[in-house]
């Protein structure tokens, strides 16, 4: 299944085109490897989409340009950390120079799951189904509500 909005020029905006070569190209052929791509940017994406679709559905992201640049924005930090996971060898030993791009989207991607974060969009984020649930202190079991009476039979007496 292709991506349905990251795309390749998405990730060479935020790192060089030279970087995405090396991190998926697989068989060293000077060319991206379409497999390799779709992998990363569908996992990307599946990423991002199950922290706002639950407020967002798909199609209001992808009706509005600025809400579908900035969920690509943050698509796309999560897609070079993926493809950075795939090539170790490229990173160091604290990691990526692009852990701290990834560890922000995923702070921020969070906070939308959370209500916390508001995508701008044009329509409004879809209210969540358990709105307007009460809760109640649980009631703590003792001896006299499982055994009424109890004490005063004769058999708690000491």
């Amino acid at each position: 299944m292709p991506a349905a909005y990251l795309t390749q020029a998405d990730l060479e905006s935020r790192v060089s085109p030279s970087l995405v070569l090396r991190l998926l190209d697989d068989d060293d052929d000077g060319v991206v490897d379409a497999a390799a791509l779709d992998a990363t940017l569908v996992a990307a994406e599946r990423f991002v989409d199950g922290h706002v679709s639950r407020l967002y559905p798909m199609a209001t992201i992808l009706a509005d340009a600025a809400t579908l640049a900035h969920v690509r924005s943050l698509a796309s930090a999560i897609a070079v950390h993926y493809a950075y996971q795939r090539r170790p060898e490229f990173g160091t030993r604290e990691g990526t120079p692009y852990q701290g791009p990834f560890d922000e989207a995923v702070k921020v991607l969070d906070k939308v799951r959370k209500g916390e974060f508001r995508l701008d969009t044009n329509g409004a984020p879809v209210a969540p189904a358990n709105v307007g649930g009460s809760l109640t202190e649980p009631q703590q079991s003792t001896i006299e509500t499982i055994c009424p009476g109890f004490f005063t039979s004769g058999f708690g007496s000491y």
